[in-house]
């Protein structure tokens, strides 16, 4: 999967565990800004599993239109999502309605492993 943005960088491949590549379709970014800090550092590389849905809490990649893919953890709530990153004071929480999600559209496109 090719995701290119200016927040995250996409590998060619990466070495991860036998057990982790079983649970299916991975691929490596590597962060290029400080929306994640301190959990993520600017270098770090992070493993995502490619896929479409999350879970409450989940570290995802996600893009909000045709915006940059970013890594945020994401908080279920009636009538949406909101989309936060962990530096926030640079980075504000966002709220996107059930229609903004539909109609901007937002995507998620894994949900990260590890680092």
């Amino acid at each position: 999967m090719a995701t290119s943005s200016r927040c995250l960088k996409t590998f060619s491949y990466a070495e991860i565990p036998a057990t982790l590549a079983a649970t299916g379709k991975h691929f490596a970014l590597k962060i290029k800004e400080p929306s994640m800090y301190p959990y993520y550092l600017k270098g770090d590389t992070v493993i995502v599993r490619v896929q479409s849905e999350a879970q409450d809490s989940d570290m995802v990649v996600v893009t909000v239109g045709s915006g940059a893919a970013v890594i945020r953890r994401i908080q279920k709530q009636t009538g949406g999502i909101t989309l936060i990153a962990y530096n926030q004071l640079e980075y504000l929480p966002r709220f996107y309605s059930a229609r903004e999600i539909t109609t901007l559209p937002v995507k998620v496109f894994g949900v990260v492993n590890g680092h």
